[in-house]
């Protein structure tokens, strides 16, 4: 089964009357299925859907990688598109959500109230999933990620509160994942459970199968230099043969990751596509 994966909303774009924002949403195409992993901020995706020749009214199916307003917003324009279509992510995802920034203000970054609403009166449609599943073919989520690096931690200040008393830990933040001949190919939203946490994780779900492919973000735009080190070394011990940093990814570990990998470590791009063979046989 071919899998092809389009970038929809990022915060970056090259080519004519596309659209960039702060966000991260994927066009899947599974077979018959569509499918998106996450929605950005609802600004671009409708419109760029248009422009690359992909519609929303077939996406059967959202994933939702954690709750933040940059992945989750642009769920309206799905739901507009298509009333039917049904909604995966962690229970968590629907919490209010919280961050501080360096000069002490506080961000609400949850989802707007009219999506968290939308969901939460939506029963048929919102299919909230604490553990990991499948999705549709040879497509699963993660589940919540253990935290287990002594060098990764949730990339912020984030809380549960307006006040900063309760930490969020981000228990929704999950990944997405299939297998290929080559590998197992990994859909990150912003990795806030931490990259080598959420790939090794994928390893104990997936025992004796090699990590191929990793897309998207993975929060170390103000991460040190020590955990950017790190990460990298980690990426290399698990044998990851492609990387494709994006959006919450930082510019300075996207650019320790192209001096690593050299021409493996692939820009991304809203229109950026990738063509993908997937097997479900070790999926079984």
């Amino acid at each position: 089964m071919n899998i092809e994966v389009t970038v929809l909303a990022e915060n970056t774009v090259r080519g004519r009357q596309l659209l960039a924002e702060h966000g991260w949403a994927c066009y899947l195409r599974c077979g018959s299925d569509g499918l998106l992993w996450d929605t950005g901020q609802g600004m671009a995706i409708a419109h760029n859907a248009r422009e690359l020749g992909l519609s929303l009214t077939q996406v059967q199916t959202v994933v939702l990688s954690h709750g933040h307003y940059d992945h989750t917003n642009g769920l309206a324009e799905v739901w507009d598109a298509y009333p039917g279509v049904q909604i995966v992510g962690h229970s968590a995802c629907t919490e209010a959500k919280f961050r501080r920034l360096a000069d002490g203000s506080v961000r609400d970054v949850g989802m707007k109230t009219s999506i968290r609403d939308g969901l939460t009166s939506i029963k048929n449609r919102w299919n909230p999933c604490d553990v990991s599943r499948c999705i549709i073919g040879p497509l699963w989520t993660t589940g919540p990620v253990p935290r287990i690096t002594d060098f990764e931690d949730t990339g912020g200040d984030f809380y549960l509160d307006d006040v900063c008393q309760t930490i969020d830990p981000i228990v929704d933040d999950q990944a997405l994942f299939f297998d290929t001949a080559a590998g197992i190919v990994v859909l990150l939203g912003c990795a806030h459970a931490g990259v080598i946490n959420t790939l090794m994780h994928i390893r104990q779900l997936r025992p004796n199968r090699p990590i191929d492919t990793v897309i998207g973000g993975m929060h170390l735009g103000s991460a040190s230099q020590n955990r950017i080190r790190e990460t990298i070394r980690g990426l290399t011990d698990l044998g990851v043969q492609r990387v494709a940093p994006s959006h919450c990814t930082g510019f300075s570990a996207a650019a320790e990751m192209r001096a690593a990998f050299g021409d493996r470590c692939e820009e991304t791009h809203v229109g950026k596509r990738w063509l993908f063979s997937a097997s479900d046989s070790t999926l079984v």
